[in-house]
């Protein structure tokens, strides 16, 4: 498998940029409620976390993580974007275990985004 759609589209760029995505929304989460506590928003933090490094598990060795930097700060949103980046390509051209990080970025979404 080479990661590579019919259209040229490549999912594991988009892994990528989903591990970003969630690494950011759990760096956003700490800074925030750091200053201000909040469980729902410390809970989404961490459920981000686990869940980008196990999309960062789904990535050969050698592929590039590091990306441009994310412009978006609201932890929730950054979720939100990352499981809608998951859906611009079928779940059979991504590399297989996907499905279940798939499913861990809804349950994201479902369970802590407002």
């Amino acid at each position: 498998m080479t990661g590579t759609t019919q259209d040229g589209g490549n999912e594991l760029e988009i892994l990528a940029a989903v591990v970003r995505l969630l690494g950011r929304a759990a760096d956003r989460a700490v800074e925030i409620s750091s200053v201000e506590p909040d469980l729902l928003l410390e809970c989404l933090g961490l459920g981000a976390r686990i869940t980008a490094g196990r999309v960062a598990g789904l990535l050969p060795e050698g592929v590039e993580i590091d990306g441009p930097p994310v412009a978006q700060s609201d932890p929730f949103e950054l979720v939100r974007a990352a499981e809608a980046l998951m859906r611009t390509h079928p779940l059979e051209q991504f590399p297989p275990g996907t499905a279940h990080v798939v499913v861990e970025v809804c349950d994201l979404v479902r369970e802590h985004c407002p």
